[in-house]
């Protein structure tokens, strides 16, 4: 279901838009089909490629678009904020890592950084402690990303997991996974430009 409270004056193809917009239980699947193309166009972009399957279970958004919003973009906080809670979904943080899967999220998006909070979900057999992803500047010459990740499960399915030509290449869990045994406590950080064509080079773990 979607609720909206909403002030639009002005030129159509540029107006003043002022909104309250309250979302639930709507699937994943469709938040392209409600956010608008050329509105905050990396924030939609991540969202929509990164974030698949399971229900926004509510989302809420304010918008203060002034016309100028729709040619030269988002450019302060006060333009929009939105927080939000996904559940069942499968969370593709980084290309080249594990995804996330059977993820419980939430999170928040002010029009300059995007932050995402994922409680409950698993890499293959590891279970997720807690993830944070920190997208900064998102619409801006300079975005840039922080992954944080804590996963507890088996050692071994933890290296046969993280066995990723990403992963390898940096020179990470070069070991074979069965000579080992036990459990681990995984703690994980990952810094990297947000870049179309990212590179290994790019990363710092």
């Amino acid at each position: 279901t979607i609720n909206a409270n909403s002030l639009i004056k002005g030129e159509w193809s540029y107006p003043l838009v002022q909104a309250d917009i309250t979302v639930e239980h709507l699937p994943v699947s469709r938040i392209a089909t409600i956010w608008p193309q050329t509105l905050s166009e990396n924030a939609r972009r991540w969202i929509t490629s990164r974030i698949s399957g399971g229900n926004v279970e509510r989302l809420e958004a304010h918008l203060n678009l002034q016309p100028n919003a729709w040619e030269y973009g988002i450019t302060d906080r006060e333009m929009i904020y939105a927080q939000f809670v996904v559940k069942g979904s499968t969370v593709d943080y980084l290309p080249g890592l594990p995804v996330a899967k059977s993820v419980t999220a939430s999170g928040w998006y002010d029009g300059i950084d995007l932050h995402l909070n994922i409680n409950e979900g698993r890499i293959e057999n590891q279970s997720l402690q807690n993830v944070v992803v920190n997208i900064s500047s998102i619409n801006g010459p300079d975005e840039n990303g922080i992954i944080q990740v804590k996963s507890f499960g088996p050692l071994d399915d933890l290296l046969r997991t993280f066995n990723t030509p990403t992963v390898r290449d940096v020179g990470f869990f070069q070991i074979d996974p069965s000579v080992l045994s036990g459990s681990i406590k995984t703690d994980l950080e990952i810094r990297f430009p947000l870049l179309s064509d990212l590179a290994v080079t790019d990363l710092e773990i």
